[in-house]
């Protein structure tokens, strides 16, 4: 999961854009660690990380869709297919501009 999130940050980085990362509820300790780990020297509040160029943010599946600018959506973490879980997967992916594939 870690690989996943260096790679979004670096995109983020890079394009200049609002990038967040969606893992499954029960993964939430992960993907917060996660981004935990990617914060040395930004500032970071709650679940984004605001970087010089760039912000990466972590969201569970069952969260609100909260960004109310544009961003593009990682998922992460996630295995199976249950249909409480592509329904949160397809609230995100409309919400968002654009369903990043990084790796």
């Amino acid at each position: 999961m870690i690989a996943d999130f260096i790679a979004a940050r670096d995109y983020a980085r890079v394009k200049n854009l609002w990038v967040v990362v969606v893992v499954p509820t029960e993964q939430a300790k992960e993907g917060l660690k996660c981004l935990s780990a990617l914060s040395s020297g930004h500032p970071f509040g709650g679940r984004t990380l605001v970087m010089d160029s760039g912000r990466l943010s972590v969201a569970l599946s069952s969260d609100e869709v909260f960004p109310a600018e544009p961003f593009q959506v990682v998922f992460t973490g996630w295995s199976g297919s249950s249909s409480a879980q592509a329904e949160d997967m397809k609230r995100w992916r409309q919400a968002a501009t654009m369903v990043s594939r990084l790796i």
